[in-house]
């Protein structure tokens, strides 16, 4: 992982965590508590422990993710960081997010002991389980194990993590088994994950463990010829039969579905942003305004309170939340950063007056809030170091002119290990906040250094309370200050609350309704608004409280009165252990040794394979960078050759590179020598723009036979000899490109921008028999335009369905017949292959417009290995100049003037047609969510105009893979 030093790492019986100073006390507590983890989970599966692995902990990446892997062997990454809202369900967040990958390492390994052997030979990569375990199975394993292994904690006792479940059977559109494994490429994202793991708790209760672990046993060891037949073995029921079963356990009945109650102005009828497309997350209240993030293009939409008018009032990708001030003049955001070596959070300040984005210089802050008090602005934050979270509140300096100069720090605190903090209010000099420990909230002030919180009576958490989306109030002088929030209990759907601070009081709502109740805020003493979530999409409601009071049950809660200190303790070792006598300095180097290993050659001379022989695969388990050692021999050209490749980057796009050297040889000695570079960089820039750069370069450097015809390869079967000389071909290319390309909603089609992409590239071939005569040398240079658009037609879609705004893209080149031999960009364009099939094109322009698309996701049935993503109707037009006699061997871009001022003729075709495509996606194995797709489509086209050959109609059909 970029940026970090002076690694070390802690030997346990099954772990060699590695880590660095940032990251100890996370690393100790991981220490203290993985191998119980490990020898649960196998108790749990019934099986034994397989074998020690290395465990990376780093705190350089500040989004929270995990993985487990076994290529080029088997290991765990953790990214130590802030615990996103979603996964707030545990007490310890670490402990808890290495169960579920641990979880991964070990169902995949369930294997017998002759596939124990071959891993042994050839690597942890070799695993039937790729061609039956699906991207749902393996979640659902995780998200079940994750839960059952800490009895009330885990996203199965969570409901706001199973509303999607319980929502999909509300509406009936609860999917099929094969619907949910991982395929799915539109809103909701991710649902394999719970679907799959509320069923594998169904299996469970209904059949046991030993069936559960049976299953896997039989995946992972090619025990069976397909998962269909793999689960009737085991449970002796048909997969489809057992999931119709699974979906009737699901208990939906005590939910309210009301479409239209209390709307007050805003309606799917009235609003294009209230029709169910979009994917709200959070809401904030002002004095005149009420905002909302729609996530699905990462925007924010104010809505004024009189007239309920919405408009878009600022985008920015990747936005995670937001905050806005009283008086409606800033927006604090939080975002992810990817302009340097690792992933960054972020927090911008958007002056909604001025029109202008100001970024905190520091890092690690999260969930901003922004405060208008007593004339001055400030902001509040936490940030996260080594399993402790902290408070952070800033005063906003503005100069004279009203522009955000600089944030000054005034206050901080240390939260105690493992406890969260989030939603934060500022006041009269009082800080309020959130507090979750070990998945009890409490509702906390710090004013003049006394930290006041307000708990909850231990009573409520028997049936899982859990406390989300809270939101600040101030009343009038007749109403008092509320806080509001989203809560739930086991089996209910997500229900409104609020404190009411003068009264000491909690108000709960009973009511389940349909969509639930996410991101409350009071716009007024009396009114509140709030965002149901259903299957498609998300819907804003208004709603009078007093419709509420009848539903409400009240509690009472305890106030503590403590001084404001930092906890900075930290104590899990007996006091005899030292962290210097067990940490021991981490080299990578050993690691290499292991990895992946196979019988066969990637070694290539020219174009002609020397596939018999051995590949090394391997990496150290902390660094980004795979090195390839690999030996052959080819009876095509009686050669021998060894290739040595290495890539490696930064942990984000910013720069990636791969280098790799060949070295060819036969009985009569050296032959040729090649080395091949890339480099390429991908650097954002303000709100949705970036660059791109991409280098290559072949230098290939060998014999050649004089008497050849074509000199730039070898003589088949010929060893070196008198009648061969030197050569040295060159091949360097670079492609520059500038995109501002965004979604600027939740259409598939719905993107807006320009990409300008050109490239240059240098060809040099040398000789020696003729003195290392230039044989051939060129420069190529070469442009590219793309223009998009969401649509000009004056419909909107009424689901995430259907879409008919006739989105479209355009595209321009110059020269983009050579543009194929860049690594980096290629053109998205179909022409026909008959036309000009020996030319060079000079000119190509392109025109797609979406008159249709329709998203299905949905398995075929019986065919379920295909998931049928969407299908669309396109009306196309493309033409292209070119020259028919031109050699592509001699061509020169600077030609191009001739071909201009009439002194060559230049070629031309235009053709216009409708072409239908249908997105495919792999359903099977792990290429579930693997991110390939198939495009099947037909085209027909009609000339429009032809000054060559004339094809007055061209019918198109194929098949197109993507990633």
């Amino acid at each position: 992982m970029s940026g970090e030093k002076n690694l070390k790492f802690l030997e346990s019986k099954y772990f060699r965590i590695i880590y660095s100073q940032k990251s100890e006390k996370s690393a100790f507590i991981l220490y203290e508590n993985a191998d119980a983890i490990y020898e649960k989970i196998a108790s749990f599966y019934g099986r034994n422990i397989q074998y020690k692995m290395p465990v990376v902990i780093t705190s350089q990446v500040e989004q929270m993710n995990a993985y487990w892997t076994s290529y080029p062997y088997n290991h765990i990454v953790l990214y130590d960081t802030y615990c996103i809202e979603s996964l707030t369900v545990f007490k310890q967040n670490l402990l808890s997010v290495f169960t579920h990958e641990l979880t991964h390492a070990f169902t995949f390994n369930l294997k017998g002991p002759f596939w124990n052997g071959v891993d042994k030979i050839f690597g942890d990569c070799v695993n039937f389980s790729a061609l039956w375990v699906t991207g749902g199975i393996a979640e659902g394993a995780t998200v079940f194990t994750e839960s059952y292994l800490n009895q009330g904690e885990g996203r199965l006792n969570d409901e706001f993590t199973k509303h999607l479940v319980k929502q999909s059977k509300i509406e009936n559109k609860f999917p099929s088994f094969f619907d949910c494994q991982g395929a799915r490429n539109a809103y909701p994202y991710g649902s394999f994950y719970i679907y799959n793991g509320m069923f594998t708790e169904y299996l469970y209760k209904k059949y046991g463990m030993e069936k559960y672990a049976e299953f896997w046993y039989r995946l992972v060891n090619g025990k069976t010829i397909s998962l269909r037949t793999a689960f009737k073995k085991v449970y002796g029921n048909k997969l489809k039969n057992e999931w119709k079963s699974f979906e009737k356990s699901i208990d939906v009945d005590s939910v309210t579905v009301e479409d239209d109650f209390d709307l007050l102005g805003i309606s799917k009828a009235k609003s294009k942003i209230n029709n169910k497309t979009q994917v709200f997350q959070g809401l904030s209240s002002t004095e005149n305004a009420f905002f909302v993030l729609d996530e699905s293009d990462s925007s924010i939409w104010m809505f004024e309170k009189d007239s309920m008018r919405s408009k878009k009032v600022f985008s920015m990708h990747g936005i995670q939340n937001f905050s806005v001030s009283s008086d409606s003049r800033y927006l604090a955001f939080s975002f992810f950063s990817t302009d340097s070596p690792t992933i960054r959070s972020k927090i911008g300040i958007f002056d909604l007056e001025k029109k202008t984005t100001f970024v905190i210089a520091q890092n690690n802050l999260f969930n901003p809030a922004i405060f208008f008090d007593n004339d001055l602005y400030y902001f509040a934050a936490t940030s996260y170091s080594d399993s402790v979270y902290s408070s952070h509140l800033f005063k906003i300096e503005i100069d004279e002119k009203g522009f955000i100069k600089d944030t000054r720090e005034i206050f901080s605190m240390e939260h105690e290990v493992d406890s969260l903090v989030f939603d934060y209010d500022f006041n009269d000099g009082k800080l309020s906040f959130v507090k979750q420990k070990y998945l009890k909230f409490s509702f906390c002030s710090i004013e003049n250094d006394e930290l006041r919180e307000i708990t909850l009576p231990e009573e409520i958490y028997q049936r899982n309370f859990r406390l989300r989306h809270v939101s600040y109030f101030r009343g009038q002088e007749n109403s008092g200050d509320k806080i509001c929030f989203t809560w739930t209990q086991k089996n209910s759907m997500e229900r409104f609350g609020f404190y009411d601070v003068d009264k000491g009081k909690i108000y709960l709502d009973q009511t389940d309704l349909s969509g639930g109740v996410y991101f409350p805020v009071f716009l007024d003493d009396d009114k509140i608004a709030y965002v149901g979530k259903f299957f498609d999409g998300d819907v804003i409601y208004l709603r009078e409280l007093v419709s509420l009071q009848k539903n409400l049950f009240q509690i009472d809660v305890e106030e503590k009165i403590g001084v404001c200190v930092s906890n900075d303790s930290f104590s899990l070792l007996d006091s005899e252990k030292s962290y210097g006598l067990i940490a021991r300095r981490y080299y990578g180097s050993p690691y290499y040794l292991k990895g992946i290993n196979f019988p066969l050659s990637l070694v290539e001379s020219e174009s002609y394979p020397l596939p018999f022989g051995l590949t090394h695969i391997s990496s150290s388990p902390w660094s980004k960078g795979n090195l390839t050692l690999s030996a052959g021999y080819g009876i095509a050209t009686n050669s021998f050759g060894f290739l040595c490749k290495y890539s490696s980057g930064t942990d984000t796009s910013l720069f990636a590179y791969n280098l790799a050297l060949t070295s060819e040889f036969d009985f009569s000695g050296w032959k040729r020598e090649e080395f091949e570079g890339n480099f390429s960089s991908y650097v954002p820039f303000a709100k949705h723009s970036a660059f791109s750069f991409g280098l290559s370069s072949v230098v290939d450097y060998g014999y050649i036979n004089s008497y050849s015809s074509d000199y730039s390869i070898f003589k088949l079967n010929s060893a070196v000899l008198d009648d061969f000389h030197l050569y040295l071909n060159t091949i360097d290319s670079l492609v520059v490109s500038y995109s501002n390309l965004r979604y600027v909603g939740s259409s598939l089609h719905g993107k807006a921008g320009i990409v300008l992409s050109s490239y240059i590239y240098y060809i040099l071939k040398l000789c020696a028999p003729y003195d290392y005569q230039v044989m051939d040398q060129r420069y190529e240079a070469g442009f590219t335009a793309k223009v998009y658009s969401p649509g000009f037609a004056p419909y909107s879609k009424d689901s995430n369905q259907y879409e008919y705004t006739v989105p479209f893209k355009l595209i321009f080149s110059v020269l983009p017949a050579s543009t194929s031999d860049i690594f980096l960009f290629q053109n998205c364009y179909f022409l026909p292959g008959e036309i000009a099939p020996s030319s060079i094109v000079l000119l190509s322009y392109s025109a797609v417009f979406t008159l249709f698309s329709m998203q299905i996701q949905k398995a075929i049935p019986v065919f379920t290995f295909l998931y049928l993503n969407n299908f669309s109707v396109y009306l196309t037009s493309y033409g292209l100049a070119y020259d028919q006699n031109t050699s592509g061997s001699s061509f020169h871009f600077l030609e191009l003037p001739v071909y201009f001022a009439g002194e060559k003729p230049l070629l031309q075709n235009y053709f216009a047609g409708v072409r239908l495509e249908c997105v495919f996606s792999p359903n099977i194995g792990q290429t579930t969510n693997s991110g390939v797709v198939f495009r099947t489509f037909a085209e027909f086209s009609a000339e429009l105009y032809s000054s060559s050959i004339s094809y007055p109609f061209v019918f198109s059909f194929g098949l197109a893979t993507s990633y």
